[in-house]
């Protein structure tokens, strides 16, 4: 038997999560720990997270160009590449199946932190779309490992052939490049890592003296003949002729954007308002010269997400008033049939599974519901050596003309901050580059704001200097992407960089852009008609019945 150990370090560039299912008295999820208390990445969610990024690339290595199926059919065992490296899932029920289940070739190890660990703690909040007021029920919290956390790596391989190295080469390749997500919330920046002094070592226990030394080690990693290279020497080439399907890897596009702030932003974290004594304070890392200032992932994507709802709504209007479903629900939609009707809602079901893409409206599609995860990821954006200033407000009475009691208060606001800001798109479809790109220019032109206080002057902002990184699969790029300067290898993919200019676009990057608006504007279409009518659109309705909780206050 030949064995072979990896061993390295993971480095998480973001907080974390990796929950243990339970809330305790400070907290809504607490991390996983193990028997004395110590946080620790438990083996399941490292082989987890490893098995589907092998799943979305082993369809490029094996020559039969074979999916997995056995998540889909737990009674049918697989025998792809990936099933024969990891396992079969599936299970043998009333003598069916005839063949015999495969036991996984790897061993994971518990992955414990190399160093003392930081915990902190973040609020969460939806927004309702017609009030901009915090959703009801939709607060929570939950314990966070910081950034900068770093973790013991172990992976133990027994007797895998030629085939299983190559797909095991291409997958922690994946990890190296930073192409690797663990645990809760990652499409709100949580959970980036990446694997560095990755060491490899190899046993082959069919010699006798070599196994009595592998007897008597207690490291194993450390104790066998290094391994030189051995990535980059098991490194396959994928093939051309692969037509990819839902599940498989085919690209991704990386967007780096500066958002850069015009004056006060204000946004509010419990802890940092609480340690500096503000009634609202940013959410703040480090301290003197090495604090740092984060807009969190799920801050930006919760704008993005919001705008491209007004976007899409705007494209399908045409059907909407005519008495069709909405072209975008509306994420905090009631039970109450109308035509912003949320999706989870009208489809009735909570087994993902059985809705189909197109059932799902587009901004679902993309930006995630309880029926489907997020396919845009979202990274923490940092600001660098931030700015503060200290605003005080104040409400004033209508009859007196002065401070009206109980309404004082002070925030800690990040003045005029610069912000670097990631967001990844794996698979996107031609309808999906296009309304990123449709949200891309209205962030550039200074139509969104981040964060409180927007109609008083806060938050607003605009994206300079917009990075696009395209990597692909196979001889079809993305977005022009094989036409831009400096392609190159980056693990098993072919990547390459742009630097996008929306008012210096050339016209061949014109005219694809517009050809990818007409497939977005098709794809509300068919949504739209596929749900049919809904009765009376909720656009031609009163106002009075569009706002009742208003009408009831007295309000206009």
């Amino acid at each position: 038997m030949r064995v072979i150990y990896f061993s390295g370090k993971l480095k998480f560039n973001s907080q974390f999560h990796v929950g243990a299912g339970a809330p305790s008295d400070v907290t809504d999820s607490v991390v996983w720990r193990d028997h004395d208390g110590n946080p620790i990445i438990p083996a399941t969610s490292l082989a987890g997270a490893l098995r589907s990024k092998a799943t979305e690339l082993a369809p490029w290595l094996a020559a039969e160009g074979r999916e997995c199926h056995s998540l889909k059919d737990k009674d049918t065992l697989c025998g792809c590449l990936v099933c024969r490296l990891f396992g079969d899932c599936g299970q043998i029920t009333n003598g069916k199946n005839p063949k015999r289940q495969i036991a996984s070739k790897l061993w994971f190890y518990d992955a414990k932190p190399e160093n003392k660990l930081q915990m902190t703690y973040r609020d969460f909040v939806g927004v309702q779309r017609t009030t901009g007021v915090a959703a009801s029920g939709a607060k929570f919290d939950m314990e966070n490992i910081a950034a900068g956390a770093s973790f013991d790596f172990v992976l133990k391989a027994e007797n895998i052939d030629s085939d299983e190295a190559a797909l095991l080469a291409a997958v922690l390749t994946e990890w190296e490049h930073g192409r690797g997500r663990i645990g809760r919330k990652i499409s709100c920046g949580f959970g980036d890592f990446c694997l560095t002094d990755l060491k490899t070592s190899e046993w082959d226990l069919r010699q006798s003296e070599e196994l009595m030394k592998y007897l008597r080690a207690d490291k194993h990693y450390e104790k066998g003949i290094a391994a030189q290279k051995w990535l980059e020497n098991n490194m396959p080439n994928p093939i051309n002729d692969y037509m990819p399907v839902r599940g498989t890897a085919s690209c991704f596009l990386e967007i780096n954007i500066r958002l850069v702030f015009d004056g006060p932003m204000v946004t509010a974290d419990n802890m940092a308002a609480a340690r500096f004594d503000f009634d609202q304070a940013p959410l703040i890392k480090g301290d003197g010269k090495d604090c740092k200032a984060i807009l969190p992932g799920s801050s930006v994507r919760g704008v993005l997400r919001a705008q491209a709802e007004k976007i899409v709504r705007t494209l399908g209007m045409d059907k909407a008033c005519a008495g069709h479903y909405d072209a975008a629900c509306n994420p905090f939609g009631t039970k109450e049939k109308n035509s912003v009707w949320h999706c989870d809602e009208r489809l009735g079901t909570t087994e993902p599974l059985a809705v189909k893409d197109e059932q799902l409206c587009p901004i679902c599609r993309l930006f995630g519901s309880s029926l489907r995860g997020s396919r845009v990821l979202v990274g923490e954006a940092v600001c660098d050596n931030p700015i503060f200033k200290v605003i005080d407000y104040l409400a004033i009475d209508r009859f007196t003309g002065g401070g009206r009691d109980g309404s004082k208060f002070d925030a800690l606001t990040l003045w005029s901050p610069v912000f670097e800001v990631k967001l990844l798109v794996e698979n996107p479809a031609d309808w999906e580059i296009a309304l990123l790109m449709f949200v891309l220019r209205d962030l550039k032109d200074g139509m969104l704001s981040f964060g409180a206080g927007a109609s008083k002057g806060a938050g607003w902002c605009k994206a300079e200097d917009v990075q696009l990184k395209c990597g692909w699969l196979g001889s079809d790029a993305p977005i022009g992407a094989d036409k831009w300067n400096g392609i190159e290898r980056n693990g098993i993919y072919n990547v390459a960089k742009e630097n996008w200019l929306f008012e210096k676009m050339d016209d061949a990057k014109r005219n694809m852009l517009n050809k990818y608006a007409k497939s977005l504007k098709k794809q509300i279409d068919e949504y739209q008609e596929k749900c049919g009518q809904v009765g009376e659109a909720v656009w031609t309705k009163e106002l009075s019945d569009l706002y009742p909780q208003e009408v009831a206050q007295g309000g206009k």
